[in-house]
């Protein structure tokens, strides 16, 4: 997965997979001659049957040889066998022990968070191996029971939240009978900097068949302004409209803590998420309680943006400090309403850019992470339809 074809490499993963915790191991059985190449991926990794990975430098016994002489292990398996399912395993730090009397191929998916590792190419190549293996085609996807407190968490504090799925769902159901197309509609969205908000990015953009325009910066306020508005008014498809999608973030980590995340490749407790909201509502409490004076605009720009959210959140100090106990889902549902306000400002301002009879779409909302193996969530709070005179044409549902 990381491009290593030699023995060096092959021992450095050795001992990198050991300080964990964990054993690292081959296995061969006596269906092979020599017995290693008894591992399926082996041989078709070493003939260059997968796709993309370049074959190893050394044969089953020196790879055999490194494994061992770096504190690994060597597994000979004994009879023969059938798998009869395949087993998608995102249960963190644990595998499914081999059962006699049902085989199965086990991909542990989580080992792709716990060693960095590239998840598309180990999940291909994973699939790859049990079809050229001439594997079962029925799958199991196993998740942690804990990730029951992720949903619990969204249910409890987000009432009304859709999956992404849904989301998109609603989108094009919604859209539709207006003409919101594939072929005329660009999707412009506002959302935070953070790497865990492209998902949402990537599902409106498939909807609509488009790489979405972006308007913004961090806690997902449109710090392009109206000059990004009237850019993006400008690339819409002639007699098209334009879907604005926009809101901050909260995170929910696998223990269902609120304004948490788990983080891809980072051992130990989840983190803030969102950083800038939480950071802006330190700023909040401080000035709310007396203990620090608001702070005028800075003087350079490395930190505009940041300024601009902890200012547009102290008008709702009062509003948090009331929020005993669920401090962390009020932030983002009082961030919206700044972000909301500010978006519907420079809509009206930018709205004749739109040229023909074309529609402004606008969903406001907040973004919900979760860990990997649960689908995120969006809670929508506004979904209206405008014409590029500003006038509300329809409010939709949601």
């Amino acid at each position: 997965n990381r491009g290593v074809r030699d023995l060096v490499g092959l021992k450095k993963i050795v001992k990198e997979v050991n300080r964990t915790g964990m054993v690292a191991s081959c296995h061969g059985d006596e269906h092979a001659t020599p017995a290693p190449m008894g591992c399926g991926f082996f041989k078709l990794w070493s003939q260059g049957k997968l796709d993309g990975i370049p074959p190893p430098l050394f044969d089953s016994e020196e790879g055999k040889a490194a494994i061992l002489s770096a504190g690994g292990v060597y597994e000979h398996l004994k009879g023969k066998h059938k798998e009869e399912v395949v087993y998608i395993n995102f249960v963190p730090d644990t595998t499914i022990a081999p059962n006699a009397r049902s085989q199965a191929f086990v991909v542990d998916a989580w080992v792709t968070g716990k060693f960095n590792l590239d998840v598309p190419k180990y999940l291909v190549a994973a699939a790859s191996t049990v079809e050229q293996l001439k594997g079962p085609l029925k799958a199991k996807i196993i998740v942690p029971t804990s990730m029951n407190f992720t949903d619990e968490a969204v249910q409890k504090n987000f009432p009304g939240a859709l999956t992404n799925t849904q989301l998109i769902t609603k989108i094009h159901t919604t859209l539709s009978p207006h003409n919101y197309t594939p072929s005329n509609t660009l999707v412009a969205t506002s959302f935070c900097c953070d790497e865990v908000n492209r998902t949402l990015d990537k599902s409106l953009s498939n909807l609509y068949n488009s790489p979405n325009f972006s308007m913004g910066g961090l806690a997902g306020f449109p710090f392009g302004g109206i000059t990004s508005f009237g850019a993006m008014a400008h690339h819409i498809p002639h007699n098209g409209s334009c879907l604005v999608v926009y809101g901050p973030h909260v995170g929910i980590d696998s223990r269902g803590a609120v304004g948490k995340i788990d983080r891809r490749g980072r051992a130990g407790p989840s983190g803030p998420c969102c950083g800038s909201a939480t950071a802006a509502a330190a700023y909040v409490r401080g000035v709310t309680a007396g203990e620090c004076l608001p702070v005028g605009p800075p003087k350079d720009f490395e930190e505009a943006q940041q300024f601009f959210v902890g200012a547009a959140l102290l008008p709702y100090g009062d509003r948090l400090d009331k929020a005993v106990g669920a401090e962390a889902a009020e932030l983002p549902l009082a961030l919206f309403e700044g972000v909301d306000k500010m978006m519907k400002k420079i809509v009206m301002a930018g709205c004749g850019e739109v040229g023909g009879d074309g529609t402004i779409a606008l969903l406001g909302g907040v973004q919900i992470n979760t860990p990997l193996g649960v689908e995120d969530y969006f809670l929508p709070k506004v979904f209206e339809l405008r014409s590029n005179k500003g006038e509300v044409i329809e409010t939709f549902d949601i």
